[in-house]
Protein backbone atom coordinates (compact mmCIF):
# COMPACT_ATOMS: atom_id res chain seq x y z
CA UNK A 1 0.00 0.00 0.00
CA UNK A 2 0.99 3.35 -0.76
CA UNK A 3 1.57 5.89 1.78
CA UNK A 4 1.63 9.43 0.30
CA UNK A 5 2.61 11.08 3.44
CA UNK A 6 5.40 9.23 4.08
CA UNK A 7 6.48 9.35 0.27
CA UNK A 8 6.19 13.12 0.91
CA UNK A 9 8.44 13.19 4.09
CA UNK A 10 11.24 11.42 1.60
CA UNK A 11 10.98 13.80 -0.71
CA UNK A 12 11.59 16.64 1.73
CA UNK A 13 14.49 14.60 3.58
CA UNK A 14 16.19 13.99 0.34
CA UNK A 15 16.20 17.44 -1.07
CA UNK A 16 17.27 18.59 2.36
CA UNK A 17 20.13 16.27 2.14
CA UNK A 18 20.95 17.08 -1.57
CA UNK A 19 20.82 20.94 -0.45
CA UNK A 20 23.45 20.83 2.65
CA UNK A 21 25.60 18.24 -0.02
CA UNK A 22 25.72 20.65 -2.53
CA UNK A 23 26.04 24.13 -0.36
CA UNK A 24 28.40 22.83 2.32
CA UNK A 25 30.22 19.54 0.91
CA UNK A 26 30.88 16.45 1.39
CA UNK A 27 32.72 17.05 4.84
CA UNK A 28 29.64 18.74 6.43
CA UNK A 29 27.18 16.14 4.71
CA UNK A 30 29.09 13.38 6.54
CA UNK A 31 29.12 15.39 9.94
CA UNK A 32 25.73 16.02 9.89
CA UNK A 33 24.93 12.42 8.79
CA UNK A 34 27.04 10.92 11.46
CA UNK A 35 25.16 12.85 14.15
CA UNK A 36 21.97 11.49 13.13
CA UNK A 37 23.14 7.85 13.27
CA UNK A 38 24.51 8.92 16.70
CA UNK A 39 21.33 9.99 17.80
CA UNK A 40 19.40 7.07 15.81
CA UNK A 41 21.32 4.87 17.98
CA UNK A 42 20.80 6.71 21.21
CA UNK A 43 16.77 6.83 20.80
CA UNK A 44 16.58 3.50 19.16
CA UNK A 45 16.57 1.81 22.46
CA UNK A 46 14.37 3.91 24.66
CA UNK A 47 11.85 3.73 21.75
CA UNK A 48 12.30 -0.46 21.75
CA UNK A 49 12.06 0.09 25.67
CA UNK A 50 8.95 2.14 26.32
CA UNK A 51 7.00 -0.13 23.64
CA UNK A 52 7.57 -2.57 25.59
CA UNK A 53 6.84 -1.04 29.04
CA UNK A 54 3.45 0.12 27.15
CA UNK A 55 2.64 -3.28 25.69
CA UNK A 56 3.17 -5.10 28.91
CA UNK A 57 1.16 -2.51 31.03
CA UNK A 58 -1.41 -2.94 28.85
CA UNK A 59 -1.05 -6.77 29.85
CA UNK A 60 -0.81 -6.14 33.39
CA UNK A 61 -2.96 -3.65 34.26
CA UNK A 62 -6.73 -4.43 33.99
CA UNK A 63 -8.63 -2.16 31.58
CA UNK A 64 -11.57 -1.45 34.08
CA UNK A 65 -8.84 -0.02 36.45
CA UNK A 66 -7.40 2.09 34.01
CA UNK A 67 -10.49 3.75 33.33
CA UNK A 68 -11.61 3.77 36.98
CA UNK A 69 -8.42 5.98 37.54
CA UNK A 70 -8.33 8.36 34.42
CA UNK A 71 -11.38 7.10 32.47
CA UNK A 72 -14.67 9.28 31.59
CA UNK A 73 -16.29 9.01 34.97
CA UNK A 74 -13.35 9.61 37.09
CA UNK A 75 -13.76 13.59 36.78
CA UNK A 76 -11.23 16.09 37.84
CA UNK A 77 -9.14 13.60 40.01
CA UNK A 78 -8.72 11.54 36.89
CA UNK A 79 -7.14 14.73 35.38
CA UNK A 80 -5.15 15.11 37.82
CA UNK A 81 -3.56 11.79 38.10
CA UNK A 82 -3.14 11.53 34.60
CA UNK A 83 -1.36 15.09 34.45
CA UNK A 84 0.77 13.71 37.38
CA UNK A 85 1.95 10.72 35.04
CA UNK A 86 2.15 13.03 32.03
CA UNK A 87 4.55 15.00 34.27
CA UNK A 88 6.27 12.05 36.03
CA UNK A 89 6.96 10.37 32.66
CA UNK A 90 9.82 11.52 30.27
CA UNK A 91 7.99 11.31 26.93
CA UNK A 92 8.25 14.46 24.53
CA UNK A 93 10.64 16.49 27.22
CA UNK A 94 14.07 15.12 25.64
CA UNK A 95 15.65 18.00 23.45
CA UNK A 96 16.82 15.79 20.75
CA UNK A 97 12.31 15.68 19.74
CA UNK A 98 11.56 19.22 20.78
CA UNK A 99 14.57 21.31 19.80
CA UNK A 100 16.27 19.37 16.99
CA UNK A 101 18.42 21.89 15.80
CA UNK A 102 20.00 23.39 18.74
CA UNK A 103 20.64 20.11 19.76
CA UNK A 104 22.64 19.52 16.86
Amino acid sequence: MFDWSTAAITVIAVAAAATVYLRDGREHFNAILSGDFALFGDMLPKVLAGCLIGAFVTLILPRELVARWVGHESGFAGLLIAALFGFILPGGRSPSIRWPAPSS
